[in-house]
């Protein structure tokens, strides 16, 4: 299975970059590994044949930090 995920690595790289008759995919969406070595696994695809997987909504990510102490006598500290 080394195989199918190292081929599976270059069709995503290539989706990412756009390259070799390839379709990009699009800002905002984001693909992964697993769900292109589960479309190889489906099926044998001939030369030229095109292959599905899901793309997925990229999210922005957030890091809210709250701090909370309850000492009278505390050092601010910074994180």
């Amino acid at each position: 299975m080394k195989i199918l995920k190292r081929v599976a690595e270059a069709i995503l790289k290539n989706a990412k970059n756009g390259n070799t008759n390839n379709e990009k995919i699009a800002d905002g969406k984001i693909a992964y590994i697993d769900d292109i070595e589960k479309a190889l696994e489906i099926k044998t695809y001939q030369k030229d044949e095109t292959i599905k997987f899901k793309l997925y909504k990229k999210e922005k990510n957030f890091f809210i930090f709250k701090p909370k102490h309850k000492a009278k006598n505390s050092t601010i500290k910074n994180f």
